[in-house]
């Protein structure tokens, strides 16, 4: 969370270390001086210090998903909770967390949100990655504060521990595809949740086509392994879940992965597609959900350097002023989805730019020791922030600001 602080970290590891390899002396004295040189830039830039701030201030003031929904987001109290778990009380966060234990659904699903002030719950039954963000983010809080007793607390008669189990049963049992053993949901834009064939596209109905991609197998395989490290279950549960992870990560590399062009399929369809074959939808590179893949442990550390290299390519390619948050590329064609939000390339998820995906993407890149490849791609994100004086939702083609601030 903070991004400054953990770039010099690494940075500073290296350096004392010296784990450069089998490097000739000379290229590691070289490799020396520009580490010492990125330590220098990180701490000589000035916008680090003031987008952080931007950001404490963004998340003391509510849970909100920015200033413009009235409404809490599982999958964003998830992107945000480390940094959450800094500027708020914890037990504050951790009332968030438990509100979605007491709103489970009997089948076990969890609501993507509720309403701040009735705490009426809703969902986009489009996506399948509710139930996964709110593992996640039990994990995180438990992981950083150390309170393991968030996971005894009773809901409605049921331990917060036994409803995590319950949420990842549910998408097993009513999104889970037998035959190609992965989650699935309704076709949408990489992590998004609007549906092409209605309007506005947020709900599963008789024009669904089911698809499999790669960003909701990737949530589930991090959801599981956060499970498995917090949860006290039974070695039958464990083992269940230790099998579902090797197969979740089995069948991504078998039928989403593209073998001839590294990367992603965006969609292995359960029926039938809801786009021509003239639309070359195969050709999209999904940025947002690589980026999941990615901190799941599905790509190799060679083959996360050239998803970078082919997200610099594709915002290169975009001609717009872009950042790797940009969430897929190229665009879905126009008249594809019937949402106007999405209908027009590079609109929204549609080819928008998100930093919550594209930090991310910072994020692999730190854990993977590619430092000057996370700095040159957080400077432009941290950049914008400091000139707009706030986080937005999305940026668009030419770096606009775009949908709700205080995000």
């Amino acid at each position: 969370h903070n991004m400054r602080g953990a770039l010099v970290f690494c940075l500073c590891s290296l350096i004392l270390v010296g784990c450069y390899g089998n490097e000739v002396k000379e290229e590691r004295k070289e490799r020396h001086h520009l580490m010492k040189d990125l330590v220098r830039d990180i701490l000589d830039n000035q916008n680090f210090a003031i987008a952080l701030n931007i950001s404490k201030s963004t998340l003391t003031s509510s849970f909100n998903s920015g200033t413009k929904y009235p409404q809490v987001w599982i999958r964003h109290v998830n992107a945000f909770l480390e940094l959450s778990l800094e500027v708020q009380a914890h037990d504050k966060v951790r009332d968030i967390l438990v509100t979605f234990g007491r709103l489970q659904n009997g089948d076990g699903s969890i609501p993507d949100g509720y309403d701040a002030s009735s705490h009426m719950p809703f969902t986009h039954t489009t996506e399948s990655d509710q139930e996964t963000s709110w593992v996640q983010a039990i994990y995180k809080y438990v992981n950083i504060t150390r309170d393991s007793s968030i996971l005894d607390i009773i809901c409605n008669g049921t331990s917060m521990q036994v409803r995590m189990d319950r949420a990842l049963q549910y998408v097993f049992n009513n999104k889970f595809s037998s035959f190609y053993g992965l989650v699935f949901g309704a076709t949408t834009i990489d992590w998004g949740d609007i549906q092409p064939e209605d309007v506005p596209g947020y709900d599963v109905d008789s024009y669904t086509h089911p698809a499999i991609d790669v960003y909701d197998n990737a949530m589930m395989s991090i959801a599981i392994q956060n499970y498995l490290s917090i949860a006290q279950t039974n070695s039958t549960r464990v083992s269940y879940y230790k099998n579902m992870l090797i197969s979740i990560s089995s069948n991504v590399t078998k039928y989403l992965w593209d073998s001839d062009h590294e990367k992603y399929h965006p969609h292995v369809y359960i029926y039938d597609r809801p786009f021509p074959l003239c639309s070359e939808e195969d050709a999209i590179y999904y940025h947002g959900g690589t980026t999941i893949a990615a901190l799941a442990g599905y790509l190799s550390r060679d083959q996360i350097m050239q998803a970078y290299l082919d997200m610099v390519k594709n915002v290169n390619a975009s001609g717009g002023q872009q950042t790797i948050g940009m969430s897929v590329y190229p665009p879905y064609m126009p008249g594809l989805f019937q949402n106007p939000t999405v209908s027009e390339q590079y609109s929204y998820q549609n080819g928008g730019d998100f930093d919550w995906f594209g930090g991310r993407m910072v994020q692999v890149l730190i854990r993977e020791e590619f430092i000057s490849e996370a700095m040159s791609s957080l400077v432009p994100m941290v950049d914008r922030v400091v000139k707009a004086r706030d986080y937005y939702e999305w940026w668009d083609y030419t770096n606009k600001p775009m949908g709700s601030g205080g995000w």
